[in-house]
């Protein structure tokens, strides 16, 4: 039995009370699945039971033993680990290397007196016995990102377990991964160590765990086992309480035709009920002609801006804004993709690939990461340029039109998404930064102005930095700087839902429909094929960089879209 009781935890940094008075008791050999809205501080315990951060108050206990965690490495030596949301593997190191650090700790494989060969085999063999296959002597930066997420678990179970915390393992995975996931989880399970999984997925909650555990405002407010009287409706009123007319109201105002569920499997595909999914879910040089997110260095940040001609608030709140609004309203081509000819550096090939996306219309592209959709965000962003071919908005090449006339929210939200070494403040400033300065000289009734009209609301300083911020507030912060002024014209949004809870989720579905009403050309990148049914007016399906599925929204079929994208298992 492993328990927790009256815990606490209050960032020393701004107050904020994440954890308040925690006590739940997580049986060994069964599934546990900890939910609750962004911000309700299941990362942060989850953190906290494995000792990477240290309780101010109350006890963790293990088959009745209080411990005293100092450090990761403790909650390791006690069999604790944890899956973080966004794993981080050293770029230069080979994944056998990755995974080899710290195996002091596991047992059967002594990585300190082994030699590298045999230490790169055991892992290998060690792996094999979950079914996980890994490029062990490729460098981690080759990975992408549900191969990251397998390195993160391969890792972890290389410690073998005994309290294993998983948070969203699952969000980039593809129907047959997760069911191979929970079958390791269950396995593991089996043999009598106790699986707790932070996630956002009601469905896969309801498909694959024995409890559940919510947490609201960092306090308990429901524990309950799985069974015939549990379902997603009362799970989500627990998760929000009173706020459940909000979004509910929310969601009957988007009008979205509900997601037929497929009892039947589509060759190649799992018999997992994916049907409520809303998940989801990295060169680093970038062009400075067309600076993406992963350019958010200290002159994309400040530096730059100093060129900046543009007038403050009465520019930034009218001229922006009508200007969109003014070439919304004419027939313009949108975003193409003509004839494009590409390599990524993971081997994924595109030979003749086009794609329109005109304006007006949510255009979305499903596939399993590794058949093509990474190498196709990086060459909207202008992170790799293609080969041959052109990729243009509006006529234009787009690596020239200006930052603030696009959104892009990347697949990789901490990579390609903030600058960890800056505030909070800078982080937002990125695409509104020549608003607020006129003629090189910082605003501050420019930014003020901007601050009013930002969506996005949170309890902490401007200054701080911004990895003070939860991973979903990380998200929120995201949205908010690409959606919010000045209004896009075009957006490129990469795994919309990844690690969201179902009211932002919604929020951002709206956000994305009000500014394709308003004329933006939007594509969605995504291998959720739930997200895209609900988000996308048109779906394109990619296989082997190869655009194979085309289908508007009135004749949308599930089961066709998976097995399209699933092919890639029956060819493999």
């Amino acid at each position: 039995m492993f328990s927790t009781e009256n815990l606490r935890f209050t960032f020393p940094e701004n107050g904020i009370t994440a954890v308040d008075g925690v006590s739940i008791e997580f049986e060994a050999g069964k599934i546990h699945a900890l939910l609750g809205e962004n911000g309700a501080g299941k990362s942060t315990l989850a953190r906290l039971c494995t000792g990477h951060l240290q309780p101010d108050g109350g006890r963790i206990l293990y088959n009745g033993e209080a411990l005293n965690l100092r450090s990761a490495a403790d909650g390791i030596a006690r069999g604790l680990v944890l899956t973080p949301q966004h794993p981080q593997l050293s770029a230069e190191l080979t994944v056998w290397e990755n995974l080899a650090i710290g195996l002091h700790t596991a047992k059967d494989i002594a990585a300190n007196v082994l030699s590298p060969q045999k230490t790169q085999n055991a892992i290998a063999a060690a792996l094999a016995r979950y079914g996980i296959v890994l490029p062990l002597t490729q460098k981690a930066e080759t990975l992408d990102t549900a191969q990251l997420h397998w390195a993160a678990i391969g890792e972890a179970l290389l410690k073998n377990p005994s309290v294993f915390f998983l948070d969203e393992p699952s969000a980039s995975f593809s129907p047959q991964e997760i069911t191979q996931l929970y079958g390791i989880l269950r396995s593991c399970a089996g043999r009598g160590a106790c699986i707790i999984v932070v996630t956002h997925r009601i469905q896969e909650v309801l498909s694959f765990m024995d409890t559940v555990h919510i947490l609201r405002n960092g306090k308990t407010v429901w524990n309950g086992s799985i069974d015939s009287t549990v379902n997603a409706n009362l799970l989500l009123q627990e998760i929000f309480g009173s706020e459940q007319a909000e979004w509910t109201a929310a969601e009957a105002q988007l009008d979205t035709p509900p997601i037929q569920a497929n009892t039947g499997t589509a060759a190649g595909s799992s018999n997992i009920n994916t049907s409520s999914y809303t998940n989801t879910p990295q060169p680093d040089t970038v062009s400075p002609e067309h600076p993406s997110a992963a350019s958010l260095s200290k002159a994309a940040l400040k530096g730059t801006l100093q060129s900046s001609t543009v007038s403050p608030t009465s520019q930034f709140q009218s001229s922006s804004t009508s200007q969109f609004q003014a070439s919304s309203s004419k027939p313009a081509a949108g975003l193409t993709v003509s004839h494009v000819a590409a390599v990524s550096n993971r081997g994924v090939r595109f030979s003749d690939f086009s794609i329109d996306v005109p304006h007006g219309k949510i255009t979305g592209v499903v596939g399993i990461k590794k058949q093509g959709l990474e190498l196709l965000e990086y060459l909207l962003v202008n992170t790799l340029k293609p080969d041959s071919g052109t990729i243009r908005f509006d006529g234009k090449p787009l690596s020239r039109i200006p930052r603030e006339t696009y959104a892009y929210i990347p697949s990789k939200r901490m990579r390609n998404g903030i600058a960890g070494r800056h505030s909070i403040a800078e982080n937002l400033y990125v695409r509104a930064r020549a608003s607020l300065y006129r003629f090189g000289i910082y605003s501050p009734a420019a930014v003020e102005a901007w601050k009013r009209s930002c969506s996005f609301d949170i309890p902490r300083s401007w200054k701080d930095s911004v990895l003070s911020l939860s991973g979903g507030m990380i998200q929120k912060l995201i949205f908010s700087r690409e959606l919010d002024n000045p209004p896009p014209q075009l957006v490129i949004c990469a795994e919309p839902y990844w690690g969201l809870d179902r009211k932002v989720q919604l929020a951002l579905l709206q956000r994305l429909r009000n500014l394709a009403e308003k004329g933006a050309a939007v594509i969605v990148l995504t291998s959720d094929v739930d997200a895209a049914l609900e988000t996308c007016d048109r779906i394109h399906v990619l296989y082997r960089g190869v655009l194979t599925r085309f289908m508007e929204r009135s004749a949308y079929n599930r089961a066709e879209i998976i097995a399209a994208m699933m092919q890639a298992s029956k060819d493999e």
